[in-house]
C-alpha cells in the first residue's frame, strides 16, 4: 500500500505542514466541497500504462481519468 517514511529534515516537514495547513484553510474558506474518497490508488494501473504495445482496459483509463478529474477540481 502506502509506503511511509519519515522526512528527510526540518525544511522538507515544514514545507508538508504549510502545504497542508494552506489546503485546510482554502477548504474551510470556499463552498467547494472536496471528495477523494472512493478513489483506488493508481500505482498499479499507472504502471500498466507504462508497458509498450499492452492493451488498456477502459476501466483502468477511467480510474485514473476521474483521479484527475477530481485532482484538477481541488
Amino acid at each position: 500500500m502506502y509506503k511511509l517514511r519519515p522526512f528527510a529534515g526540518r525544511p522538507v516537514l515544514e514545507s508538508a505542514h504549510a502545504a497542508i495547513t494552506e489546503a485546510i484553510v482554502i477548504n474551510e474558506e470556499s463552498k467547494v466541497s472536496w471528495s477523494f474518497s472512493g478513489l483506488a490508488d493508481p500505482s498499479d494501473a499507472i504502471a500498466l500504462l507504462r508497458i509498450k504495445n499492452r492493451p488498456h482496459r477502459t476501466i483502468l483509463l477511467l480510474a485514473i481519468a476521474d483521479l484527475c478529474s477530481r485532482a484538477a477540481s481541488a
